[in-house]
């Protein structure tokens, strides 16, 4: 995603500055573009991995509100101060481009005074996407483009708010971060059924694979797949994640994935490593 005064097209260039030193500039060239949104050719110093790189050059996408309480008190922006207080205290992965709202009033002696009281805290990992910034300009909700988050509920999570909805106890979601993962895994909570998944890592991107996955999707109808873009530490890859409660049909979903896969690495010159988990 990205804003401008004026529309990025194919083949341009832009430039772009490390904001802690203008000094420092780095050339990247526009591929594709529509709306808002736009794919850019990053080739990276030879000295540098992509976190360095993004480190470097990006800045904390603070929420607008914060930013007006700024203007109204007169404070002026410190990179290393919102780094530390624009994070929940049980942050634990990289990955997400914004923090979960709600999270950020818990304190460790929060937390610890709501065990203590009784209740059972359990932890998720929802990765947000850039979209959480995009606005709403269609007239119908339907029609709002929606971008693909990567979501992780640990095992022993899941086991608790089965066993929760089993006993008719109350799941509270802290935020909508936590609602819309548990939206998601909705099937898995209601079945009662704990739902097995597979994450096949690519290294080629989610256009080349798009097709042949989505005709995958079609002969493994009761195996649900999703491709998610990841930024490797040299390269962009797309995450394939499979999820079913029938393990004999995602362990045949799988291999045919991973065939797919090795397929499309052949064809980009690229190893046929596959990474599984």
């Amino acid at each position: 995603m990205y804003r401008c005064s004026k529309p990025l097209r194919p083949g341009q260039r832009v430039r772009l500055h490390a904001p802690d030193d203008p000094a420092w500039t780095h050339d990247i060239v526009v591929e594709q573009a529509e709306g808002g949104d736009a794919i850019l050719d990053l080739r990276l110093p030879a000295d540098q991995t992509l976190d360095a790189f993004l480190q470097r050059l990006g800045t904390l996408p603070l929420p607008p509100y914060i930013e007006r309480a700024r203007q109204r008190v007169g404070t002026r922006a410190d990179k290393a101060q919102d780094w530390a207080r624009y994070q929940t205290v049980f942050a634990a992965q990289d990955g997400s481009v914004a923090a979960p709202t709600a999270g950020l009033h818990f304190t460790e002696r929060v937390l610890d005074q709501i065990q203590q009281a009784g209740h059972e805290l359990s932890q998720l990992t929802l990765h947000v996407g850039p979209g959480t910034f995009l606005p709403l300009r269609s007239e119908r909700l339907d029609e709002h483009q929606m971008h693909a988050e990567r979501y992780v509920v640990p095992s022993d999570t899941l086991d608790k708010l089965v066993a929760a909805k089993r006993s008719g106890r109350p799941i509270l979601a802290i935020g909508t971060t936590v609602t819309r993962t548990l939206e998601a895994i909705a099937p898995t909570l209601q079945g009662g059924k704990k739902i097995k998944s597979v994450t096949i890592r690519c290294r080629v991107g989610e256009g080349t694979i798009g097709g042949p996955l989505g005709r995958l999707q079609e002969a493994f109808p009761d195996v649900k797949m999703g491709s998610y873009p990841q930024m490797g530490q040299t390269f962009v890859m797309t995450e394939l994640v499979l999820r079913s409660s029938d393990e004999t049909r995602l362990a045949e979903a799988a291999a045919a994935v991973k065939a797919m896969v090795a397929e499309a690495h052949r064809a980009a010159g690229l190893p046929e490593e596959i990474d599984v988990t």
